[in-house]
């Protein structure tokens, strides 16, 4: 399921996946990253895999880093901001005027 987008590149298969949860914070996506940096593995971040040009598979094998479980998005109307975590998808993210 991470070895392919919508591209015509691959499938390059990973070595592990690990597919991040709503509730997944910055410490552990700074632990994750850390291992892998120590022991030299490389990370691929993922969303939801509808890019047309490779650009989220992993060529190199590593780790795979989905993204797909976190979807929040947390509006301020009054300060027009909104902070999207990386697995929402644009079609959720509705903003009046």
């Amino acid at each position: 399921a991470f070895a392919k987008d919508q591209s015509e590149v691959g499938p390059y298969l990973p070595d592990a996946a690990i597919r991040l949860s709503e509730t997944a914070d910055e410490h552990e996506l700074v632990a994750i990253i850390t291992h892998c940096a120590r022991h030299k593995i490389p990370v691929t971040p993922q969303g939801g895999l509808t890019g047309l040009t490779g650009g989220a598979l992993p060529e190199h094998g590593g780790l795979v880093l989905s993204c797909l479980g976190m979807t929040g998005i947390d509006i301020d109307p009054a300060k027009r901001i909104a902070v999207v975590n990386p697995g929402a998808i644009i079609s959720d993210l509705l903003i009046s005027p």
